[in-house]
């Protein structure tokens, strides 16, 4: 049974336990709009203890606290600018690279990469991993601000928990009126205290999960997403699946595709679809495409297409994971590159893959690539090609991820476009819940420091402008415009996002 159902079954239980606590703690609730808090004393003596027996260390950390405050609220600031600048002026670039499917604000709900279609950046987010990952964030969090409001002589009138449905967090609540009459450095140092420790806590979760990596998985293949393209002028096409066009305009092309039920040359699979695909011809060369992708490229009226190359693993239809070469074991992309540094163009040599749990042999020929390099004819980049705003030809390039094997995403020491088998299913799991407490810290550091009134940047803004300007009104306007600004910033990366589907 795949863990899934093991993750659907325990949130069924979870809902079922949280449905039955509320009800028999109901006396004990209270209500603030849809978040039913569960209020304790419990941790309330670890958090005047610890205060005490550390004060003097606390106060050398409140400096790096604010500092790092100031930090994540200056990288937040310029994410959101930089996206919205990216929105407005890039537009065309992510639709190339299918960034423009990703929404500009989501959810942190369980199976969010597949709710919003993001599974290319992030792995699997279980329920399992949501619930553990949201309590360990919470608790580091709250107990934070409770720490930093005893240091400074603010009585904790309570600790506990916050449901939103099966949604599960903590809270401290520290003396609100009292904390008004804290300095200014004061507040921001309670401010400031949840997210430091958010991000010293990812920093440790990374520490493990490095550790980790090691120890559940290892080099077993050399990935490949694609198989070369050339770039082409659409005006040098001169065949078309044997029909000669060379005097065709494009329009007469398209005219033409759309008419003729062509011969598949070739039938290739790329992630998993099955393409087929026809000969072309150009500059006195052979290359290979699919109709239907022809007449899009050729629709789009940029002068230029993307048509595979006649290499041999085309021809051979390779696919899967490569993992050995003649007799030699591939673990690396590097390998696989350095393997066939040892051979010339012409030789034969013979290609093992894994592909959907099983073993295909293939036995190719070198080619030249045109540099006296001898290629098989495979990439794990996808090529883009488009016009700018001023009507420049541009290229870019796009590494396909294999996150869900592996991270690729924030994770630098795992070797490029390598496939790695897993060590141990158990250590598979823990290693995602690492990676998962890891990442939402992280981001939970980030965004808590947005200076907007529901968060903890938004008061810390503000208190950092009245320590600036001494006038409270003028610090009060700052404050709102600041707030007005990023809240237009979300609306206009939304408002272009959504005008993408008419």
């Amino acid at each position: 049974m795949e863990f899934i159902y093991y993750d659907l079954i325990f949130l069924f239980a979870f809902v079922l336990f949280v449905i039955i606590f509320l009800y028999r703690k109901r006396k004990n609730l209270e209500r603030q709009g849809a978040i039913y808090l569960y209020k304790t004393k419990l941790g309330i003596k670890f958090i005047d203890r610890f205060a005490e027996k550390r004060e003097k260390a606390l106060h050398i950390i409140k400096y790096f606290s604010i500092s790092m405050g100031y930090l994540l609220m200056a990288g937040i600031l310029f994410l959101i600018g930089y996206s919205t600048y990216s929105y407005i002026t890039k537009f065309q670039e992510l639709i190339s690279l299918n960034l423009d499917k990703t929404p500009p604000v989501m959810l942190l709900l369980p199976y969010f990469p597949k709710i919003f279609g993001v599974q290319s950046f992030f792995p699997e987010f279980y329920f399992t991993y949501f619930i553990v990952s949201i309590l360990v964030v919470a608790v580091v969090h709250e107990f934070s601000h409770g720490i930093y409001a005893r240091l400074y002589n603010l009585k904790i009138k309570s600790t506990g928990f916050a449901f939103l449905g099966p949604i599960i967090g903590a809270f401290v609540e520290p003396d609100e009126a009292k904390m008004k009459k804290v300095s200014n450095t004061g507040q921001r140092a309670i401010l400031s205290a949840g997210v430091f420790a958010n991000i010293i806590t990812a920093i440790l979760a990374f520490v493990i999960l490095l550790g980790l990596f090691y120890l559940t998985f290892v080099p077993s293949g050399a990935v490949f997403s694609n198989y070369i393209p050339g770039i082409v002028n659409s005006s040098k096409i001169n065949m078309i699946d044997g029909i000669n066009v060379g005097n065709f305009t494009r329009l007469q092309m398209i005219d033409i595709i759309d008419k003729n039920n062509f011969t598949t040359t070739l039938q290739i699979k790329v992630d998993g679809e099955t393409r087929d695909l026809i000969q072309v011809n150009a500059k006195n060369q052979t290359f290979f495409i699919q109709a239907s992708e022809l007449k899009k490229q050729l629709e789009k009226d940029i002068g230029f297409v993307l048509l595979y190359e006649d290499y041999p693993a085309i021809r051979a239809g390779l696919k899967g994971v490569i993992i050995q070469i003649d007799n030699k074991k591939i673990k690396t992309h590097e390998e696989l590159a350095n393997t066939l540094d040892d051979y010339s163009v012409g030789d034969e040599i013979k290609i093992k893959t894994v592909f959907n749990n099983e073993t295909q042999d293939y036995t190719i020929k070198l080619k030249d690539d045109g540099t006296g390099r001898s290629v098989i004819g495979v990439t794990s980049y996808n090529i883009q090609i488009y016009k700018d705003a001023n009507g420049k030809l541009m290229i870019s390039y796009s590494a396909d991820s294999d996150s869900k094997n592996v991270l690729d995403f924030l994770i630098f020491f795992k070797k490029p476009f390598t496939y790695y088998g897993t060590q141990n299913e158990f250590l598979v799991f823990i290693y995602y819940l690492v990676y998962w407490v890891f990442l939402i810290n992280l981001m939970v550091g980030f965004f808590n420091m947005l200076p907007f009134s529901i968060l903890d940047g938004g008061r810390f803004f503000y208190l950092t402008v009245l320590a600036i300007t001494k006038k409270e009104k003028v610090s009060n306007i700052i404050y709102k415009t600041v707030g007005m600004l990023i809240l237009l910033m979300f609306l206009v990366m939304i408002f272009i996002w959504l005008f993408r589907f008419f």
